[in-house]
């Protein structure tokens, strides 16, 4: 029977991240690297939690039009990834969020818009507010990762609120790191694994729309960087399955599993049963 892998945990925007290393590892030469690995994640939740009066995103929601707000590094990244989810995913992305409910709010919210300029971030219409949760926890993620190959730590696992999981190197004596996926498991490596729905409520709206869209099953997505699996996770739960197809061309690391059961691309690829 194998040993038990090493595991810790920090709680951070909003949910549980944990850090897994397998079980042959130097134990206390990875607890020497953590405090380099924390300060990734508390960088990132500095900066891109929303909750926190002062973090940029914040001050970000609170912009009325014309104003001009200087980003950090971190929120930079992620508008500049969800820029490219939006145009890549035919606006099934959008992290523009009404303040109020009903589909009049969210069509006000896509009236809305914002641009960057350099390390600008600039308010060119009110009526919005950023929801970059998912992108954040990705974002923080990958920061840990690479802060854990600058250590030497290349056999690791990252899970961040038990929806986001980076796989950098899998144990020595592995394929992969397992990981549970509804009743089965898969084994990942070298790749990023995010998931979208299927909880409470068993619906989202679709931003494209304003309309509540049922989701009983979560949408998964696979990428090489956690950031970008967790948003193209959470456009999937908005997208049709004509569209899916352009979102892999030209990304041979890019996997989509949608609430139907179907994988494609990377998807398709990875190992473990079925589920």
């Amino acid at each position: 029977m194998s040993r038990p892998s090493l595991r810790f945990h920090r709680h951070a925007l909003g949910g549980a991240f944990e850090l897994r290393f397998p079980a042959d590892e130097d134990a206390s030469y990875v607890r020497s690297s953590l405090e380099s690995v924390w300060d990734e994640l508390d960088r990132v939740e500095t900066e891109l939690d929303p909750a926190r009066p002062g973090s940029a995103l914040a001050a970000a929601n609170r912009m009325v039009a014309g104003e001009r707000l200087r980003v950090p590094a971190n929120l930079r990244e992620c508008l500049d990834l969800a820029q490219r989810l939006a145009a890549a995913t035919s606006g099934a992305f959008d992290a523009r969020m009404p303040a109020d409910a009903g589909r009049a709010a969210w069509m006000e919210a896509r009236a809305g818009s914002w641009r960057l300029e350099g390390a600008d971030l600039i308010c060119e219409a009110p009526g919005w507010n950023l929801d970059l949760s998912d992108l954040a926890r990705g974002l923080a993620l990958d920061r840990m990762g690479a802060a854990l190959r600058e250590w030497g730590l290349g056999h690791a696992l990252l899970v961040a609120g038990g929806n986001v999981a980076l796989a950098l190197d899998p144990p020595r004596d592995a394929e992969g790191w397992r990981l549970a996926v509804g009743d089965g498991e898969v084994r990942l490596a070298g790749a990023a694994l995010a998931s979208f729905g299927g909880g409470m409520p068993e619906r989202m709206t679709d931003p494209r729309l304003g309309q509540a869209v049922p989701l009983p099953r979560p949408c998964r997505a696979l990428a090489r960087e956690a950031a970008e699996a967790a948003g193209l996770a959470r456009a999937l739960a908005a997208a049709a399955p004509a569209e899916l197809p352009a979102w892999l061309d030209g990304h041979p690391d890019r996997g989509l599993w949608t609430a139907s059961g179907e994988r494609l691309g990377a998807a398709a690829r990875l190992s473990g049963p079925r589920s």
